[in-house]
């Protein structure tokens, strides 16, 4: 196996200024005003612990007192609509003063892309609605974020996410917020696609070492160490994900880590998965010399796909927040109920945290019995976290940071569905018969064979034991194609009958998205019905579409879009198409493609934007499934029989 030159060793102070002068300031022209680090801590203090809405210190408060804090989330284009929005939910929830905020960032920001930011704030501006799926912190520079921190009365966080978030961490810190999750090997699995790991934890370890330095002179940081991944992972890989990236932090010099629990909606796996993270956490910390490290437990939910219905969906929301109180979370990261349409409304998040509350109310004082189930469960993880951390350290020779590079290459380390090139994908997750999330056959598992972690339990005495569901079945919505869908013809669909069709289609998803399930649905569909499928995964450019198109001879391209900027990918890519000699290609776009309040209100208007203006053959809502799309081409192709 190749050799990593990447160690778990602190950055030096020479090491670290030396990258933030070559590597993270010339990022974009903002971060002329956080030049000076001394200033950024200065004011930084200031806003936060001398106004008594310190992160950090408000969610180690809480889990002393033993209170819960609910902690929505929130993300649009302008600072205004920040102001207003996250102002309506403080007045009119239960979040002040037992709450904290999640702020995310659009995914240009994510992906370093701020000329693109930069349009979408423009373009949200003449629309005169969000265009962006979140706050481009970088575009915006940290006055504004202090704008923000001064007007909003609860602590809040930066979600920085995917490659490279220093810069965005960078302005989050010096306007007083929380920011540089520790989370390198969470973010390959779950946000990029051509980044090393070995890369990703060089940018991280900077990132961690900023909020080290914080701390250190007085502004107390509290970075999120998470297991989200894209949501259909196992809860031991999860829990190894967490002991593996809390080493990674505490090199760096963490003093408070926030334990965020991405949970799969089974309560005892889940509480299981919760306490054996926590006590692995401590234990190998101090067995590696980092001792008085306090790791707070937190969830967030589920995060695969949540139905459309709002019914449905408040019954995963609340199942949710009762996971994390039965689990003896200290905050409870909240989604609402648009989370089937993309980014949160007010509304929506206002909704959440008083449902919440109420949770909070009726179930009171109320913990998991530790049961035997709940031991059973514990033991089958224990086995496997240790059996994953002892295989990467071996390999590493004690180092963890290489070890789990190894890991990737070996396939240890590796997840069920992931946009990242690197991951395996080796293994293949089921549901069993109490939804608890199991491996399918006992010779792919990581590291040993676990019998235990392999079949489903049964608590009906004589009730016969079922192998499960597959993942990719347990939700109707996890496909981003449409469900009763409008007919779309034009000139193209039936020019279609001048050519030969080749069952050839191209799958992927389009721009910054990362996106990957609903495409990786529409995958295995058009492949068990026969078609030769270009699967492109997720950030995919329109020219590598074109290319792939060509390539395979497609009848047909399937974009997928989930972050509400679909218009903004999208455009141009008829003519693109046109240039490259597909005149005659169909194309389809499905998944949350618009603003999900445009999609809701204004359906035909997107519908046209698409048609006229892109040039799209079909434009789908994302409340759908995958064999009605693959019915819709077929029908386009003339091979099949739907009525139009």
């Amino acid at each position: 196996m190749p050799k990593y030159s990447i160690r778990n060793k602190r950055l030096s102070d020479e090491e670290f200024f030396r990258i933030r002068k070559d590597e993270v300031l010339p990022q974009w022209e903002t971060s002329r005003e956080i030049e000076n680090l001394d200033e950024n801590i200065s004011a930084a203090y200031e806003l936060s612990v001398g106004a008594g809405r310190n992160y950090a210190i408000n969610l180690k408060d809480a889990y002393e007192r033993g209170i819960h804090l609910f902690q929505p989330q929130f993300g649009q284009a302008l600072t205004e609509y920040m102001l207003e929005g996250m102002g309506y939910v403080e007045e009119n929830s239960s979040i002040v003063p037992n709450g904290l905020w999640n702020i995310f960032s659009d995914s240009y920001t994510r992906k370093n892309n701020y000329k693109m930011a930069a349009e979408g704030i423009e373009r949200s501006r003449k629309e005169g609605a969000t265009m962006l799926n979140g706050w481009p912190i970088v575009n915006h520079g940290v006055h504004e974020a202090r704008r923000i921190k001064k007007a909003i009365k609860s602590p809040m966080t930066l979600n920085s996410t995917d490659e490279d978030g220093r810069l965005a961490s960078e302005i989050a810190l010096a306007a007083g917020w929380n920011a540089c999750n520790c989370r390198s090997i969470t973010e390959v699995m779950s946000h990029c696609k051509n980044i090393t790991l070995e890369e990703e934890i060089r940018i991280n370890q900077y990132e961690t070492r900023l909020a080290a330095i914080y701390h250190e002179r007085g502004v107390p940081q509290s970075p999120h160490i998470s297991c989200n991944l894209t949501g259909y992972d196992s809860c031991g890989f999860k829990s190894f994900v967490m002991v593996a990236q809390s080493l990674l932090g505490a090199e760096q010099g963490l003093r408070q880590v926030y334990l965020e629990f991405g949970i799969n909606m089974n309560l005892v796996q889940d509480v299981a998965m919760m306490r054996v993270t926590k006590r692995l956490c401590e234990e190998y910390c101090t067995r590696f010399g980092y001792k008085d490290i306090k790791f707070i437990q937190n969830s967030n939910m589920f995060q695969g796909a949540f139905p459309a219905r709002i019914e449905e969906c408040n019954a995963m929301l609340n199942l949710a927040v009762m996971i994390g109180i039965l689990g003896s979370a200290t905050a409870l990261v909240l989604k609402c109920q648009d989370e089937a349409f993309a980014t949160p409304t007010k509304e929506g998040m206002c909704a959440t945290v008083r449902m919440a509350r109420h949770m909070e109310r009726l179930l009171g004082d109320l913990r998991l019995p530790i049961s035997a189930e709940v031991l059973e469960e514990e033991k089958m993880l224990e086995l496997e976290v240790r059996a994953m951390m002892e295989k990467c350290l071996e390999a590493g020779d004690g180092d963890i940071a290489s070890g789990i590079c190894l890991g990737v290459d070996a396939g240890w380390v590796s997840t069920m569905i992931s946009p990242w090139k690197y991951n395996k994908g080796n293994i293949l997750l089921m549901r069993d018969a109490e939804n608890a999330m199991r491996y399918s056959i006992p010779e792919i598992c990581h590291c040993q064979k676990r019998s235990g972690n392999i079949i489903s339990r049964s608590s009906g005495a004589g009730q016969k034991k079922k192998a499960g569901r597959l993942i990719s079945t347990w939700s109707s919505t996890i496909c981003n194609m449409p469900r009763g869908c409008r007919s779309i013809r034009n000139r193209r669909i039936t020019d279609m009958e001048k050519r030969n069709v080749n069952k050839s289609v191209v799958i992927g998803t389009i721009g910054s998205d990362a996106h990957i399930i609903g495409a990786w649905v529409l995958k295995h569909t058009f492949q068990q019905a026969g078609f030769k499928v270009a699967f492109l995964g997720s950030m995919v450019q329109q020219e590598e579409f074109i290319n792939a198109a060509i390539e395979v001879d497609a009848d047909a391209i399937l974009v997928s879009s989930s972050y509400g900027m679909g218009p903004i990918d999208c455009e141009g890519m008829r003519n693109r198409c046109i240039e490259a000699g597909l005149e005659h290609i169909i194309l389809y776009a499905g998944g949350t493609v618009v603003a999900p309040l445009k999609m809701e209100q204004n359906w035909p208007e997107v519908e046209r934007l698409f048609k006229e203006d892109l040039g799209f053959d079909r434009v789908f809502k994302n409340t759908v499934d995958a064999k009605q799309c693959l019915a819709f081409l077929k029908n386009d192709l003339g091979i099949g029989n739907v009525e139009m």
